[in-house]
């Protein structure tokens, strides 16, 4: 795939939702009212979180994890019907926005309906009982890649909400999953609709090597690349987390992100993001409004498709429940203006630069940090603030500039007063 891949993609914005804790009625008719706000918003795709029902056996919390799945081929009767979903497709589809569903299919539920009917397809433990290969993962059970019924059950199911209108798929630990399934089955998928976009939850790079001393195959992100038009970064992204924790300069981040624009194809699609569902809120490691601003500029800045977590538009710092009813505070929307810069810089990444430009970043002190996209048409260049840095520092920058943020049009010549929020700069051609 990723020969095919168009590098347009690195100027677009991904959005997950969580319908459990999206609206007050924990829905998808609650998502498809707020359709035109995440619209208006700049983004591109939707990603919703898995929308099936959700195993009994073994459940984590009251409601359980969604990724603990009882039927692949239904919807959560908490979440509405299959017709539910299919209002969602079109109305997202009136307004321009793409829909890709959470797939996840290296494991289902201990009580799926799969289990029931093809216990074989299954791992199990000596005793019989069903089982997950790794990890504390204790309400599912792992598939056994070894029958082409299996392949054929996934494949089909896909199809299924192929025809229904979903335009793509994100797939959860997509590394997990034997690489001759995509192979097989994304062909048949691209006959029904070729524009289809297949992302891919590629893994940390230690969770691999742990799978791999362990005997079983992991996808390694290279080769992930051959069939996927984008994949998560968690390769590097341990390294973000280590940053927010205070464990780790944001150098440690930026220097891995620059190795991969030699590692990967040359037009290789990552997908950066602070946060999503898996590790929460980043402004409830950092607890603080005005880093978690130059920070998700910063994100911006790195090439690849942008990625936001609903309820980023509050700066929440709480840390939210995948196995409870944990809904947004919508109250505190647009807290210290988070909304308006998320709108300024979905705009500002359609630039041509983030899609084929030359991409640096520069460590000014601990808290500033430049980072730019150039081609031979536009300069852009953010200067970040990470740390509540105050006076003047040299930026090494040169020139006549426009902030995108605020539309100020000013000389600069190095030496800058530097201030607490980001800065976008648009250099003006003389």
């Amino acid at each position: 795939m990723a020969k095919t891949t168009s590098i347009s993609l690195r100027n677009k914005i991904i959005y997950q939702v969580f319908p459990r804790q999206y609206s007050k009625t924990h829905d998808l008719k609650g998502v498809t009212k707020d359709l035109e706000r995440i619209k208006g918003l700049g983004v591109d795709i939707i990603q919703l979180l898995p929308v099936h029902p959700i195993g009994i056996l073994a459940r984590k919390g009251k409601v359980g994890s969604p990724y603990s799945i009882k039927d692949y081929r239904a919807i959560n009767p908490d979440y509405g019907t299959m017709d539910d979903l299919k209002e969602l497709f079109d109305k997202a589809h009136s307004l321009g926005l793409k829909v890709i569903m959470d797939i996840v299919f290296n494991h289902t539920s201990r009580d799926s309906i799969l289990t029931m009917e093809h216990p074989e397809w299954f791992y199990h433990k000596e005793n019989g009982e069903f089982a997950n290969r790794v990890g504390d993962w204790s309400d599912i059970t792992d598939f056994k890649f070894e029958y082409p019924e299996l392949e054929k059950y996934l494949c089909d199911t896909l199809l299924q909400y192929v025809r229904l209108g979903v335009d793509g798929f994100r797939f959860d630990v997509a590394s997990l999953i034997p690489y001759n399934f995509f192979a097989y089955t994304f062909p048949l998928l691209k006959k029904e609709n070729p524009d289809l976009f297949f992302l891919a939850e590629t893994i940390h790079l230690s969770f691999g090597k742990y799978l791999r001393d362990m005997g079983y195959d992991a996808i390694s992100d290279p080769e992930a690349f051959t069939l996927f038009d984008a994949e998560y970064e968690y390769d590097v992204n341990n390294h973000l987390q280590k940053y927010m924790k205070g464990e780790a300069g944001i150098q440690e981040y930026l220097s891995r992100v620059e190795e991969q624009e030699a590692l990967y194809p040359k037009n290789y699609v990552k997908v950066r993001f602070l946060e999503n569902h898996d590790f929460g809120t980043a402004n409830s490691l950092l607890k603080d409004d005005l880093r978690l601003k130059n920070l998700l500029v910063l994100s911006y800045f790195t090439r690849g498709m942008e990625f936001l977590f609903n309820g980023i538009e509050v700066c929440s710092r709480h840390l939210p429940n995948l196995f409870e009813t944990d809904e947004i505070k919508w109250k505190d929307y647009n807290k210290s203006g988070i909304v308006d810069l998320i709108i300024k810089m979905n705009e500002i990444k359609k630039h041509k630069p983030f899609m084929d430009g030359v991409w640096n970043y520069h460590i000014i002190t601990d808290s500033v940090v430049t980072l730019s996209f150039k081609d031979k048409d536009e300069e852009l260049i953010a200067i970040v603030n990470l740390n509540h840095a105050s006076g003047m520092v040299n930026t090494e920058i040169e020139g006549r500039f426009k902030n995108l943020l605020t539309g100020e049009v000013f000389p600069l010549d190095k030496y800058l007063d530097i201030q607490e929020e980001p800065m976008v700069l648009l250099k003006i051609q003389e």
